[in-house]
C-alpha cells in the first residue's frame, strides 16, 4: 500500500497544479503519521520523518507536522534542527499551545531556563490552565528594575515533584541587590 501511496504522491508532485501539491502533501503527513510509521508510544521513526519534511516542502500549512518534526528532532538529541522546526512553526502558529509547550520542552533540554520560562509564560497567556506546564516545573524567577530597564533572573528549581509545597507567586517591591534578593529567595 505505500508503494501505492509513493506512486501517486510523485504524480502529484510532479503536476504544475498547486492543488495537486497539496494533495501529495496531504497523503505524505497521512502515510507518515500512519502507525506504520509511528510507535504505539506516539515516536515517530526515520522514514516517518522524512516523509514529514517533504509534506512541508509542499504545504507549510500544517501545525501538527511541525510539532512532530520538533519532537522528532528533540528526541533524537539533534537540538539545533529542533530549534529549527520549532522556529518555522512559531512563526506561523505564534499562539498554538501544543507549539508553546514544545518550545519550553525545548529550552529545557537546550539548558536555555530562560527562554523555557518566557515560554511558559506565553504559553499560560493562552492557555491559563494549562496542567502540563503550570505544574511541571518551578521556576525562580527575580524582576529587577535598573533606570527603568527591567531584568530578568531566571532560575530552574526542578521539577515539580520534588517539592512538597503548592505553587506560589510573591510580588513585591524591594529595594535590595540581586544578590540579596536571591538569598531571600532560597530561604
Amino acid at each position: 500500500a505505500q508503494e501505492h501511496w509513493t506512486g501517486a504522491v510523485q504524480l502529484l508532485h510532479s503536476s504544475n497544479d498547486a492543488a495537486d501539491k497539496l494533495r501529495a502533501a496531504m497523503i505524505l503527513r497521512r502515510v507518515g503519521l500512519s502507525r506504520l510509521h509511528v510507535s504505539s508510544d506516539g515516536v515517530l521513526d526515520r522514514v516517518g520523518q522524512q516523509m514529514l519534511a517533504q509534506s512541508l516542502s509542499l504545504d507549510t500549512s500544517d501545525c501538527e507536522v511541525y510539532l512532530r518534526l520538533t519532537q522528532y528532532w528533540r528526541a533524537q538529541g539533534d537540538l539545533k534542527r529542533a530549534r529549527q522546526q520549532l522556529e518555522g512553526g512559531l512563526a506561523q502558529f505564534a499562539d498554538n499551545a501544543a507549539l508553546l509547550l514544545e518550545a519550553v520542552e525545548v529550552a529545557l533540554a537546550s539548558g536555555a531556563f530562560k527562554k523555557a520560562a518566557t515560554a511558559a509564560r506565553s504559553l499560560l497567556e493562552q492557555d491559563p490552565l494549562n496542567q502540563k506546564v503550570r505544574h511541571n516545573r518551578r521556576f525562580q524567577i527575580i524582576t529587577v528594575n535598573r533606570n527603568d530597564a527591567l531584568a530578568d533572573y531566571t532560575t530552574d528549581m526542578g521539577p515539580a515533584e520534588n517539592f512538597d509545597a503548592q505553587e506560589f507567586q510573591v510580588l513585591g517591591v524591594w529595594e535590595h541587590s540581586v544578590a540579596e534578593l536571591m538569598d531571600i529567595a532560597d530561604r
